[in-house]
Formats: structure tokens, C-alpha cells, sequence
């Protein structure tokens, strides 16, 4: 597990120093840290804290106000107590310039403490700030996102989530002592 995000941060920092044009792509890496409930269990009026990490590469976006898509990806925790993992697409939508909506669909694999396992389909969409970098590949934000997941295998889970999202590098960059 440290082995896997130890790898992933490496591959961030490799992306932010790219100088490669930001025409051809932008990469975002975000935490997020949200609340949400089963809407399933309805007798179980829990909300659950969820922390998750997503990163997603986007093409297209040439200019100011312009669409992007691309692969998305998604590994999180509800609770601290299960595994969560994902992967699928994200498109952006030039809402304006610097307040962009970002549409992400992706399937879902679920690893409880028990060793249950269950696959699902994840919905999500955000909303906030996100620069265009023209130096670097690299693109810094923060939004407001609300999320859905669903089992489609395994439990009988619908999970609704409403969060914040901090670019990712920004709140290590202070560890790393690096300049963005």
C-alpha cells in the first residue's frame, strides 16, 4: 500500500517537471476530503467521512474556455476502514475561463476490512478554480465536488458524498520544499 502511493507521488513530481507545452495536456491531483450516507440503509442515519485522492490527465484544452478530456483515477478510504480504487474518464466543461465543471465516470472496486470485496460504478462532479498553466503540464485547483457510488457487486451500497477538494501538490509542496 506505501509502496503504491509512494510510486504515484513520484510520478506526480516527474509530470510537474515536464516542460512540455500545456496545450498538449494538463494533469490536476486532488484531495478530497467529503461526508456522505448510504441511501440504501435507510434505518442507518450514519454519515461517514471519506478521503480520497483523484488524479486525472486531460487533453485538448488549447486554449482559455476550452473543453479537455481524459483518463481519470481514484483511490480513497470511507472511515479509514476500506479501500477504495477507481478508474474511467473525465471530461471538462468550459463553464468559464477559471471556474471549469469537470464530469468523471468510472468504475469502482471496494476492499472491506473483512476481506469482502465489491465492484461498482462511480459518478462525480466538481466544480471550483482551476488554473491554466503554460509553463508546466501541471494544473493547480480546488473545487466542491458531490459524488455517487454505486454497487452493482457485492453490497447493496448507494453512496452519496458532498466534499472539498485541495490540489494535491500544493499541500505537500510545503514537505518537499518545492516551488510551484
Amino acid at each position: 500500500m506505501k509502496q503504491s502511493f509512494a510510486i504515484f507521488g513520484w510520478i506526480a513530481v516527474f509530470f510537474l517537471l515536464i516542460p512540455l507545452s500545456a496545450s498538449s495536456f494538463e494533469i490536476k491531483a486532488n484531495l478530497g476530503l467529503g461526508a456522505g450516507m448510504n441511501l440504501r440503509s435507510p434505518d442507518e442515519d450514519d454519515v461517514f467521512l471519506s478521503l480520497t485522492l483523484h488524479s486525472a490527465l486531460l487533453w485538448g484544452r488549447d486554449q482559455d474556455g476550452g473543453w479537455a478530456a481524459g483518463p481519470d483515477l481514484f483511490i480513497g478510504t470511507d472511515q479509514f476502514e476500506n479501500l477504495n480504487a477507481g478508474a474511467g474518464a473525465a471530461l471538462l466543461v468550459p463553464v468559464s475561463d477559471t471556474f471549469p465543471l469537470v464530469v468523471s465516470a468510472e468504475g469502482l472496486y471496494r476492499r472491506d476490512p473483512g476481506g469482502e470485496h465489491a465492484a461498482g460504478v462511480l459518478g462525480r462532479i466538481w466544480w471550483g478554480i482551476q488554473s491554466r498553466n503554460r509553463e508546466s503540464v501541471y494544473v493547480g485547483s480546488v473545487g466542491l465536488f458531490t459524488e455517487a457510488r454505486i454497487d452493482v457487486w457485492g453490497d447493496d451500497r448507494c453512496l452519496l458524498l458532498f466534499g472539498i477538494d485541495f490540489d494535491a501538490l500544493t499541500l505537500i509542496a510545503p514537505l518537499w520544499k518545492i516551488s510551484l
